[in-house]
């Protein structure tokens, strides 16, 4: 999934800050592979990501996803 974003320019991705749910892949694991491709990311927050006015999608697994649901539902 990643490389398959990584070769859209116009994306643009921001990650998750750390311990935000269970079993989170680390941060700068992401980062790292990000910046290996040459892809720009900015750490961000779940609440930052539901306040933003730009069309977004959410994508990691099912626990995440979940656990946005049960806060902003």
């Amino acid at each position: 999934m990643l490389d398959i974003i990584c070769n859209k320019d116009y994306l643009n991705i921001k990650l998750l800050e750390n311990n935000i749910f269970y079993n989170q892949l680390n941060l700068e694991a992401i980062k790292s592979y990000l910046d290996s491709k040459g892809k720009k990311s900015i750490k961000s927050s779940l609440s930052k990501f539901h306040s933003s006015n730009k069309a977004s999608i959410l994508i990691g697994s099912l626990y995440l996803v979940g656990e946005y649901i049960k806060e902003y539902k």
